[in-house]
Order: C-alpha cells, then structure tokens, then sequence
C-alpha cells in the first residue's frame, strides 16, 4: 500500500490534506491485510518538520510495533531530501546520510511518570533549553541565567499539558536547526504533539461548579447568542480558551479562577521575541478540530483587567469572534494536540536584543 504525500506537507501551511495522509499512514500500519507500506515524498515542494515529526513516529510503530515492511521515495528536491534525510522517517530504519549543515534534536519519546527522581518532562525540557543554547551558540551567543529559566519554564509547561491532555502515557519533542556560516542566521524548527484529547475535550472536563468553566460557559453562550459560522465553531472557541495564561484543566477552584498554566500562547510569544524577521516566524496550534496560527498579525496583550491575552481580533477581546484566518475548524480532526514553532535565529536581530 502506498501512501503519497501532499505538495504541502505542512501542519502550519496545510493542516487537513496532512491530517489525511497521516490518518492514511496509520489506518495502513494498522491493516492485519497489509504487510509493506511505501511512503512516498517525491512530489512535496514545502515540507515542515511538524509533519515530518508525525509521520516518523507513525512510521516507527509501524516498523516496529506492527511489523510493516517499509520502502518508499525521497523528495525530488535536493534541499527537502536532506532533510529527511537528517530528521526524518530514514532514522526509523537507521538510514543516515552526512547532513553536516543541521543540528538535529531527533524525535524523542517522553513517558509520563510519579516518582521522586528526574522525570521524562524534566530531562526533556533541560535538553531542549540546552539544545536552543546550542543552537544560538552558532550565532556567537548564550541564554542569560533569565532566559534559560524562562524558557525552562515554558517549555516544561507545555510538556506537562502534552502529559495531562494525552490519553496515552507518551509525548514527543523534536527540532533542528539548519544554518551556514555565511549566512549569519538559521532556520529553526520545534514541534511537541501527543495523541489523546483535544485542548476543548480535557477542558469541558472541569467541574461544573468550578469558576474557570463557569466564566468559559458563559463566553461561549455570548458567542452562541452571536453565532457561529463554517470557519469556527463552539470547540474552537474552547481552544482559544485553553491556550490562554492561567487557563488550566487543572483550576478547579470554585470561587476563583486560579492561576496555574502559563499558557501555549506565551511560549509561541517567547520564541517570537526571539526570532528574526528576515524570515517570517510562523507557528500554530493544532488540536482535535481546532487550528490556530501565529504570525505575528496577532500578539499577546494586557486587557483592562489586568489579564495577558491573545483573541485573535483587532480589539483583543475574547467576547468578540476571533479573525478566522487565524482560528479555524478543520473538517479533519487531529486526535490530540500539537505545537510547532517555526522561526529564524538572526545574528542581527540577536545583537539588537542583547544591546
């Protein structure tokens, strides 16, 4: 059986033909009637390291879990080809190839834990804060004692709503950075995914006396009252939600909203503050139904109240419909979450942010 991929291949670019092709790849891993699978890049022009994160953890459990046969093309494009090469689904069959311009984070597989010791969240989080520190360390520059901390924490943040979202005991974390030293900056890769519920599913599981959903509830009764269209619907406004600071499955509280979850969106902001701008940073959000983009149109900002948010709307409200460029239901449905953050490191930019 052959699985083709899209021209796109990209959760950022192309969410629902990549959705397909990678619900195809595991519906063929796990066919009892197939015994080869031929997974096919030839006619990609664009893909992006989500996707290819995605369909090397597929292909993994279908080599090794499910006993598949795998073959298949690289891309046609010598650039693409080294890629996959360097991070991709040849890794599953310890096929490696010299791809000396790129500093890889291979795909890694985090397991939730309860114990006292070191956890998988933990060890991932410092390899990924030091893998960053590698990274900008091509540049001629480190994280301050600050921003390592920062980043620990959000990245930590989100791994842990990876845990408690997924209804398998697995995660995974991948990136890679590709530069030359000409060029003065790189292009920088990272994506986090589990499979499980969706952001909107964990979140409407919170108590019905707890404040958090009550205050959700009634935003999304006012957006009811509004109404909701084709390109969002009532789940996707449940995910704008859960991606908010201090949004949490975990604040049960019945007479506060707490304060617990730093939020998606503030990790997205902090790789934005470190980017270039020579080439456009985009990162999404993509969950069950639910996909959310971040180019920069939209940024965090502080409310009347106080409040750090993102509503994707010119007034920043999240009373008011969100701009469905940016939030938008899919008619393919990704089961669990992911985050990918695509960006630049600029030595230029880099310099101005240390002056």
């Amino acid at each position: 059986m052959d699985v083709r991929f899209p021209r796109v291949f990209s959760f950022i670019e192309n969410p629902e033909p990549t959705i397909s092709t990678l619900e195809h790849l595991a519906r063929c891993s796990c066919d009892n009637r197939i015994s080869e699978i031929g997974i096919h890049h030839s006619r990609c022009e664009i893909i992006d390291h989500c996707a290819e994160a995605v369909a090397t953890v597929l292909a993994d459990e279908a080599y090794h879990k499910h006993r598949k046969n795998l073959r298949g093309r690289f891309p046609d494009n010598p650039e693409l080809k080294r890629m996959v090469y360097a991070v991709g689904m040849p890794s599953v069959l310890g096929i490696t190839q010299p791809t000396e311009e790129f500093i890889v984070y291979q795909v890694r597989r985090g397991k939730r834990q309860f114990s006292d010791h070191t956890t998988s969240c933990e060890s991932a989080t410092t390899d990924l804060v030091n893998y960053i520190d590698k990274c900008l360390g091509t540049l001629g520059f480190r994280l301050a004692p600050p921003a390592r901390a920062r980043y620990s924490n959000l990245v930590s943040e989100v791994i842990t709503n990876a845990e408690v979202h997924s209804t398998r005991p697995d995660w995974w974390v991948a990136a890679y950075y590709r530069t030359e030293e000409s060029q003065g900056w790189g292009d920088c890769h990272i994506t986090v995914f589990c499979f499980g519920e969706s952001l909107a599913e964990s979140l409407q599981r919170l108590d019905s006396r707890a404040l958090l959903r009550r205050t959700i509830e009634q935003r999304v009764a006012h957006h009811r009252k509004l109404g909701f269209s084709k390109k969002w619907q009532e789940d996707d406004l449940w995910t704008l939600f859960a991606i908010q600071r201090g949004v949490s499955r975990q604040n049960e509280e019945v007479d506060e909203v707490g304060d617990r979850g730093q939020g998606t969106a503030d990790l997205i902001a902090a790789f934005h503050d470190l980017a270039g701008s020579r080439v456009p940073a985009k990162m999404c959000v993509v969950s069950g139904n639910t996909h959310i983009l971040f180019d920069g149109r939209h940024r965090i900002k502080r409310n009347a109240a106080g409040q750090d948010r993102i509503a994707f709307n010119e007034a920043n409200s999240l009373a008011a419909p969100p701009d469905p460029n940016y939030v938008r239901h899919l008619k393919r449905k990704f089961p669990g979450t992911l985050v990918s953050l695509r960006f630049a490191l600029d030595q230029q930019h880099l310099h101005a942010l240390s002056s």
